[in-house]
């Protein structure tokens, strides 16, 4: 975590940056808009050796769902084990 909130990275040998725009019965680029939508900052850069990185920030969710799971202080909860 870091700025109070969740940073994803996803590194690929590819040296671009792919377009977000979805033509209306195409079937790429979905997954980056979906992406743009739920960060509060979406970001890439090209890494030194091969490839670019594409970082996602999430803000932190300050009304959690009433329904969410967590353990202490939210953190990670050991799933049942199986009857």
């Amino acid at each position: 975590m870091e700025h109070d909130g969740l940073v994803v990275d996803v590194s690929d040998p590819l040296r671009v940056f792919p377009e977000a725009d979805v033509e209306p019965d195409g079937e790429g680029g979905r997954g980056l808009l979906v992406v743009r939508h739920l960060t509060a900052e979406l970001d890439w850069f090209l890494r030194a050796d091969v490839g670019k990185t594409v970082r996602a920030r999430f803000a932190p969710n300050p009304h959690p769902h009433p329904h969410a799971r967590g353990g202490a202080a939210g953190g990670p909860v050991t799933p049942p084990l199986p009857s």
